[in-house]
């Protein structure tokens, strides 16, 4: 298990060749010629017939889950909720170039406009920065730690009158401390060393106006770090900027259209999926879990689709060629998907963020998550048996489908989950694949 994880974070050639030689013979007995006839036919019918059985009861459970995200990206203060109005969007993906970016999703005509300040929970996240005039309903937020985002921010310590900050960006990495997070600050009246930093803007005009919406939710605690003998000021932060969002809340006035569908991709609308007759192993080099996938002429599928049966995730397409197509399975070192765990004994979900998947470790599939900054007490790090399903993050793949149960561990850092699928993969001859959406429309006037 250890040295698969190692692989997936550093690859080393000669190691891959070794691993490779070593589970060529059961590869091939297990993944190339299983379609072939390993398994009966009774069997195949079997999982199909579980599936569906247990259709209606993991769907149930998991728009459950949705409604928990959902929640959990509204403010819990009620001081935080008054004059304001929320509007909660989808997180549809992060620009794998600038992880200070996320593109959201929301209903298109509720008035979403550019500097409408965004949060998740009490905290404060980010601000609108446009809204995609090609895409109706999706826009792109700014995150707080973009080195070009600055929020007014005050530090409440006790004192009559609160010391002003500005906050925006990530302090030095040579000042950072091991485990948190740190976002760059400055003083703007009186000098002061800790206490709560919570938003306070100021100015005049509609911009001003609308990112004072956001005053009140938190930033974090106060630091003075160092740097070679040097004080940083900053603002140490328990929230997951890089992994904890799946759902945040835009902030605006009464104005502010808050109905419409939260998430706009139904897991189980038979309308967005087609059925693929599943064939040999499409790629039959050691380690890879891969099967080629005849679909309808007319079926429009794209690269990163989702596989499913049921109400249950089991891969992701990974090469599309007219009325074929190759999907990477669950174990399949090539895959990876948000994900997001309800845990046992927990009220709120956590959202893991990316899941890779490194492997097989007899019916378990092994995943590297990466538990992203410390939050030590937080209920959002509770840990535990957990049943773990897709989360929003990739195009493709809609939020809420089951993938399998595993334990949580505790702790931050990187950890290799083992994960029992709620479907083995492998064991179907027709799966469903998740049809392509262009939610690319005409040029606005």
């Amino acid at each position: 298990m250890f040295v698969l994880a190692a692989l997936a974070l550093r690859p080393f050639p000669p190691v891959e060749r070794a691993v490779d030689f070593v589970f060529t013979p059961s590869h091939w007995a297990r993944e190339v010629l299983r379609p072939l006839g390993w398994l009966g036919v009774g069997e195949v019918r079997a999982a199909l017939t579980h599936a569906d059985e247990a259709l209606p009861a993991e769907r149930e459970a998991a728009r459950a889950l949705l409604s928990a995200q959902i929640e959990a990206a509204l403010p819990k203060d009620p001081a935080l909720r008054d004059g304001r109005a929320y509007l909660v969007a989808e997180v549809l993906e992060r620009d794998p170039n600038d992880t200070d970016i996320l593109r959201v999703r929301f209903p298109p005509a509720a008035g979403v406009v550019p500097d409408m300040p965004v949060v998740c929970g009490n905290t404060y996240v980010g601000r609108v920065r446009d809204v995609d005039p090609l895409r109706a309903g999706e826009g792109v937020v700014q995150l707080v730690t973009d080195e070009s985002l600055r929020v007014g921010a005050v530090v409440v310590d006790g004192s009559a009158e609160p010391a002003g900050l500005v906050v925006g960006g990530l302090v030095e990495a040579r000042a950072r401390r091991a485990g948190f997070l740190q976002l760059g600050a400055r003083h703007e009246s009186r000098p002061v060393q800790s206490g709560s930093v919570v938003v306070r803007e100021a100015g005049t005009g509609p911009r001003a106006e609308r990112r004072a919406r956001a005053d009140g939710f938190r930033l974090g605690e106060l630091r003075v770090l160092s740097d070679r003998g040097r004080a940083v000021l900053a603002v140490e932060t328990a929230f997951d900027y890089a992994h904890g969002l799946s759902a945040v809340a835009i902030v605006g006035g009464p104005e502010l259209a808050t109905a419409g569908p939260l998430y706009a991709d139904d897991a189980y609308d038979d309308a967005g999926w087609t059925t693929a007759r599943v064939g040999l192993a499409g790629d039959s080099t050691p380690r890879r879990r891969t099967r080629h996938l005849v679909l309808p002429r007319e079926a429009r599928v794209e690269v990163g689709g989702a596989l499913g049966v049921g109400a249950r995730f089991l891969g992701r397409v990974v090469r599309v060629d007219g009325s074929r197509a190759i999907g990477a399975l669950l174990g399949d070192p090539a895959l990876s998907f948000s994900g997001v765990a309800a845990i046992e004994g927990a009220a709120a979900p956590l959202h893991l963020g990316r899941l890779r998947s490194i492997g097989l470790d007899g019916d378990a599939v092994l995943l590297v998550w990466d538990a992203g900054v410390a939050t030590a007490g937080s209920p959002e790090r509770a840990h535990g048996p957990a049943r773990i399903a897709t989360s929003s993050g990739d195009r493709g793949v809609p939020a809420g489908l089951w993938v399998g149960t595993c334990t949580v561990p505790a702790g931050t850092g990187i950890h290799v989950l083992r994960l029992l699928p709620a479907q083995d993969p492998a064991d179907l001859l027709r799966l469903r694949v998740r049809l392509a959406t262009s939610p690319v429309v005409e040029e606005l006037p």
